[in-house]
């Protein structure tokens, strides 16, 4: 289906309206000036001739006004098909573009190209345009506007969502970030799992930490309750996980260089399965029951990081590699 009209509204009856408008408006006024000079000339001999060239000229200046309208009107139909013809030289083949980057390229407000880009829309320029209802960007496809529609469906059912279980602003936030993360480390163990398949022992650390994670991002995302116990976890325990896999990774891929590869690679190893195993215990007991208290648990992998930070790892990691 077409995206643009072939046949631009405007393009010539613009021109028709501005030609006509022009020789109309020129015409009226010079009539307008003989009958009020001949009205000026034959009023000391005929009043009632004068009269009705004063008259004339009057009707011959409200048309030369009906016809600077006219013209008016060309022009602005002009400007609106130049106007069309650069936003589709912006828009190339995209099929949505933001209001803010038009105008920039437009050198004009957005409430006024808002405006323009309603007209050309109800004068079908656009065959599929639509604005969205914030007005924050202009989609010139019925698909791609389907699928803004369901995208902001699914953001409303979402923040329905969160405001029903109580979430504010930045309990939201956190839970997000943790979302984040657990996508991260998904990805980084799909990558690890295909450069090490005989490598079963960390495929399944991984994929016990993973499963970890997503049982405990599930458990605040449910109960909001739950968050103010698992913060610690969400912002400090997580995140360090992500980076243990990161680095990992890192090695997998053979961007390591020096002596210690293989020291590196078995103390990364060994963080991954305490962590795996930590977090499986703490999902475990909070999935089993939301009132049990996990701070044993957290005060355990407290003490596990600080046994790591003291072993050198996590203190200062230049010692023990350099990157290639």
């Amino acid at each position: 289906m077409e995206i643009y009209n072939r046949r631009t509204p405007g393009s010539v009856t613009g021109i028709v309206f501005l030609l006509l408008g022009i020789s109309g408006v020129l015409e009226n006024i010079s009539d307008m000036w003989v009958n009020f000079t001949l009205g000026k000339e034959i009023q000391k001999l005929d009043q009632t001739l004068a009269r009705d060239s004063f008259l004339a000229g009057c009707f011959e200046g409200v048309f030369a006004l009906l016809f600077l309208i006219l013209a008016f009107a060309g022009v602005v139909k002009i400007t609106r098909v130049i106007r069309f013809w650069r936003i589709k030289r912006i828009l190339g083949d995209r099929a949505m573009i933001s209001l803010e980057e038009l105008s920039r390229k437009l050198h004009c407000s957005q409430k006024r190209l808002r405006r323009e880009l309603e007209k050309m829309i109800q004068h079908n320029f656009f065959l599929q345009g639509h604005l969205n209802q914030e007005y924050t960007c202009f989609i010139v496809t019925d698909r791609r506007y389907k699928e803004y529609q369901k995208i902001l469906s699914e953001w409303k059912r979402e923040q329905s969502y969160w405001q029903e279980k109580g979430f504010d602003e930045e309990k939201q936030k956190v839970v997000e970030q943790a979302q984040n993360c657990l996508t991260e480390i998904r990805s980084l163990t799909e990558r690890i799992c295909l450069q090490n398949q005989t490598d079963f022992g960390m495929e399944a650390d991984l994929q016990k930490l993973e499963k970890g994670v997503e049982k405990l991002i599930s458990a605040c995302r449910h109960d909001p309750q739950n968050l103010p116990q698992m913060s610690l976890f969400l912002n400090y325990y997580l995140p360090t996980a992500e980076k243990f896999v990161r680095e990992y990774a890192w090695i997998a891929d053979g961007e390591q260089t020096g002596d210690n590869r293989e020291e590196l690679r078995r103390e990364l190893f060994k963080g991954v399965r305490e962590l795996a195993e930590a977090f499986e215990e703490l999902s475990q007991r909070l999935c089993d029951s939301m009132e049990s208290d996990i701070f044993d648990d957290i005060a355990a992998l407290e003490k596990m990081m600080e046994q790591r930070e003291k072993g050198g790892y996590l203190g200062d990691r230049k010692k023990v590699f350099k990157r290639g």
